[in-house]
């Protein structure tokens, strides 16, 4: 063989690792078919997607006791966590930092409902929903200035907002009258970009009501792309840095999918039931997967994992549906400590720079972690090195951090 074609099959070998499946290019958009009846009770292993697990507890002070928390939002360094109507700010080992303000109504002072961050600025927007503005600080909690464009309009209701490329993005729970799901306020110049108008129609018996309107968290972003969902639609649709949208991945539930009309119907008259049917509650796209989150009114959770590099789907369901237990949990094969529930209590995926985060109530932590067996709990380097902090959390400590490295 040619010594330099010899040199660059090593060097491509090297890169890709032993095992490394290379993903061949995708042409967009990939249509993905879930037959939900295919849907196993028994759950995924870990190791199927991840390669790594960590725990990081979040200091217990007295200026930072907290229960189970939703929302909350992952940097480089930090963690700003949604507690209440407060911003806590822990550094990415838990230690805890401090309260990004104070809360009430005077200068520098909110409260929040949610939140969202600048990383590369090193700003966070805190959305008040009572007084629905947004004001700005630095991650050091000094406050810089309040959008002047108020991000929610007559008779909408403001369910989260996101930054993407100097734009504030809001997302809109679906009702009458609403005439944008997402739309964007660009920061320099504070006009509104409308990403995704309401096409959706109400009956004029319904236009005066206010419909049950359910959690709602179909989108995702990162340094180069804006990714959404509308509820209702089969879409998820990719935004680039100049805003051109193109279609990226087509959901296709077949039959069990939830309906636009069967959930406007059922929206307004709960005395019929809930309605039918599945919805992608949230997503993640990472290096080779789509993860989807499938919520129901009736049915069993699921967690759904599409392989880029296989083009192959795993679909995993809870047993039974338990509203107050929503979360799918995934065998922790890795370290044998903890089942892993790669979403929050309402479905929502926490994804960040290939790792997904999840919360652990320190009750449940502390079940798992000293009915272990030792050699468990001391069965890798990192789980000798951390065994004198896991150790010392008590049912009173604040919720535990899991983080999982994907593959």
């Amino acid at each position: 063989m040619n010594k330099y074609l010899l040199i660059l099959v090593s060097a491509f070998i090297s890169c890709t690792g032993p095992g490394k499946q290379v993903a061949e290019k995708i042409d967009y958009p990939v249509s993905i078919n879930l037959n939900l009846s295919e849907a196993v009770e028994d759950s995924m292993h870990l190791s199927e997607i991840a390669r790594e697990v960590e725990y990081i507890p979040l200091q217990t002070t007295d200026s930072s006791i907290m229960g189970y928390f939703r929302n909350f939002a992952i940097t480089k360094d930090y963690f700003f966590i949604v507690n209440e109507l407060s911003v806590q700010v822990f550094d990415k080992k838990g230690n805890y930092i401090n309260s990004l303000f104070n809360i009430g109504s005077g200068p520098g002072e909110t409260a929040a409902y949610c939140i969202a961050v600048d990383e590369s600025g090193g700003r966070v927007f805190v959305y008040n929903h009572k007084i629905s503005d947004v004001k700005i600080y630095d991650f050091h909690g000094n406050y810089i200035k309040t959008v002047k464009q108020s991000v929610r309009h007559p008779g909408t209701w403001v369910y989260s907002i996101g930054y993407f490329t100097n734009n504030l993005l809001v997302h809109t729970t679906q009702r009458p009258h609403t005439k944008y799901l997402y739309s964007g306020i660009d920061l320099s110049t504070d006009s509104i970009r409308i990403l995704c108008r309401n096409y959706r129609t109400y009956t004029k018996s319904q236009e005066n009501q206010i419909p049950y309107s359910p959690y709602d968290y179909h989108y995702q972003i990162t340094d180069t792309t804006f990714l959404y969902k509308e509820t209702y639609s089969d879409t998820i649709f990719s935004v680039n840095k100049d805003f051109e949208q193109t279609p990226r991945y087509i959901i296709n539930l077949g039959d069990r999918k939830l309906t636009w009309e069967t959930w406007r119907e059922c929206a307004f008259n709960l005395a019929g039931g809930p309605p039918d049917g599945y919805m992608v509650q949230s997503f993640a796209e990472t290096e080779s997967y789509l993860l989807m989150v499938l919520n129901s009114y009736k049915y069993p959770q699921m967690f759904a994992v599409y392989n880029k590099n296989t083009n192959s789907t795993s679909i995993f369901r809870n047993k039974d549906y338990v509203p107050s237990v929503r979360e799918v949990y995934l065998k922790n094969d890795l370290d044998n400590l903890l089942p892993f529930p790669p979403m929050n209590k309402d479905g929502y995926l926490f994804y960040y720079d290939e790792c997904l985060y999840s919360v652990i109530e320190a009750t449940d932590f502390v079940k798992y972690f000293k009915s272990s067996p030792l050699e468990s709990r001391t069965s890798s380097g990192y789980l000798k090195r951390m065994s004198p902090v896991l150790s010392n959390i008590t049912e009173f400590s604040n919720p535990v951090l899991m983080k999982v490295q994907l593959k």
